[in-house]
């Protein structure tokens, strides 16, 4: 048996017992016990002194009224008060809750014919989840779904045990909403029927669980890491309710993803909270990939602000960890390598976030971190090859002209980076007017993909282009190969 209150505001004493009735929720108010509070004297009302009732006394009168009533007075007080507007859904569900205790039948045909049979499932369903959820078994969708909503409100257990047993109607379970209840006596179960139905983009009970009992939900996460949605969820809720014990929680692990994730979110949570602490622990980082992870995350906080000082940053980073955007990681499995990542991403965005900012202040400290034989922008093997690919990215033009005031290693590897970039992009116009100054067979190839795609607009700027014989010779036999 269940107990719960019926919304609204205190009741005066001798209505305390009318307003307990069986049943688990109204209006989304939390069941608690059931059973009557207090003993309770019978009710002295007649049906006609509760229609007159206009505010917030009717709930608890016509509860301790509805306690003793015959099915025949339940149906005549419904049939008088259906006619008043506006009607209470709070009191609909209570007659009704009595009624399908009398005669479900009859309850759920006035109920039809008055256009409130939510209020009569939502009722019945607290007393006889069966006999509710029987009787709507081939109803139109819209109250079977309704059904399986209260079934799930008032009895979870039964709800789960219907997501597990009958495929056909789990998608229309509030199976967050069965999970959450669940989680009030046991979270790790409540997590795993979510598992098993294969909602992991459910995360309320893990976050609450997190919040109550953060090793017990650590020790469930070591399990099932893999599962981002609820990895992303239990960093979240672990950053904002135990930040002081993050450290200590992380050094219990071995070394792994889970370890080094939940270290990158008090990381987070540290440059959040105190940047320039943040900064002097990264810059003590010895490990090259944290290293470079840490001062990226403290760095594009500064480069708005204080750009020299991120620059700075950027600079400690590639000593300390030279590949920062090179470097390979994957997972090799027995047969294969299962998985690669490119990079450092945080490293990527801090780049990225510097060159935006100011392109030639970033080109010219990476370029100091690289000796003049690694002048080229290849594969983003260094400092100065990604944030060269990332401006010519953004502006290709731009970083085309800065090119051209460079030596000739840089002006050549440059200006071809340029050209593919706006190809790419296609800008063939200006891509063919870098790649004439570096590669004339590039600018075959630019002017060919051109012809496939737009072959007037292609033969029109040859034809209006200043160019030499020799490259005009090697165009027009690209025109030749695509005539019929």
């Amino acid at each position: 048996m269940h107990r719960f209150l019926l919304q609204g505001p205190p009741f005066p004493e001798h209505d305390t017992a009318a307003v307990v009735q069986e049943g688990g929720d109204i209006a989304g108010i939390r069941a608690v016990n059931l059973g009557v509070a207090h003993s309770y004297a019978r009710s002295t009302d007649t049906a006609e002194q509760l229609l007159e009732i206009r505010d917030h006394t009717l709930a608890g009168r016509l509860g301790l009224w509805l306690m003793d009533a015959s099915e025949d007075e339940i149906a005549k007080f419904w049939e008088s008060y259906r006619g008043r507007e506006p009607r209470d859904w709070t009191t609909e569900i209570l007659i009704f809750h009595h009624w399908t205790k009398l005669n479900p039948g009859s309850a759920m045909e006035a109920a039809r014919r008055s256009g409130v049979e939510e209020a009569a499932i939502n009722g019945w369903m607290m007393h006889d989840p069966d006999a509710a959820l029987a009787a709507t078994a081939k109803r139109e969708r819209r109250i079977r779904e309704y059904a399986l909503s209260m079934l799930t409100r008032y009895h979870p257990k039964l709800g789960a045990k219907m997501a597990r047993d009958s495929p056909r109607d789990a998608h229309m379970l509030d199976l967050e909403g069965i999970a959450n209840e669940m989680a009030l006596e046991d979270p790790g179960k409540a997590m795993d029927f979510l598992l098993e139905m294969g909602q992991t983009h459910f995360t309320s009970a893990l976050e609450q669980w997190t919040r109550k009992d953060p090793e017990a939900a650590l020790a469930w996460m070591q399990q099932h890491w893999q599962k981002k949605p609820l990895t992303e969820a239990f960093l979240q809720s672990l950053a904002e309710e135990h930040p002081k014990r993050m450290k200590e929680l992380a050094a219990t692990l071995p070394n792994g993803a889970m370890k080094r994730e939940i270290e990158k979110k008090l990381f987070d949570t540290l440059v959040k909270s105190d940047p320039d602490a943040a900064l002097q622990m990264a810059r003590q980082a010895t490990v090259p990939r944290l290293a470079a992870e840490q001062l990226s995350i403290v760095g594009r906080t500064l480069v708005q602000d204080q750009p020299q000082v991120a620059l700075e940053v950027m600079k400690q980073l590639f000593a300390v960890c030279p590949d920062a955007t090179s470097r390979w990681a994957g997972a090799f499995t027995p047969d294969r390598f299962e998985s690669t990542e490119r990079g450092i991403e945080d490293v990527e965005k801090f780049l990225g976030d510097l060159v935006k900012r100011d392109p030639e202040a970033t080109m010219a400290a990476a370029k100091g971190l690289v000796t003049a034989s690694d002048f080229t922008f290849s594969n983003d093997r260094d400092a100065f090859a990604a944030a060269g690919r990332m401006w010519a990215e953004e502006d290709g033009d731009a970083f085309a002209e800065w090119c051209m005031g460079q030596n000739d290693e840089i002006r050549s590897s440059g200006l071809w980076l340029a050209a593919d970039q706006l190809r790419m992009q296609q800008h063939y116009g200006d891509s063919l007017r870098w790649a004439m100054q570096s590669d004339p067979g590039q600018a075959r190839d630019v002017f060919r993909d051109w012809v496939r795609r737009d072959l007037e607009a292609a033969s029109r700027w040859l034809d209006e282009s200043e160019i030499s014989d020799e490259l005009r010779g090697g165009m027009n036999k690209v025109l030749e190969e695509k005539k019929p």
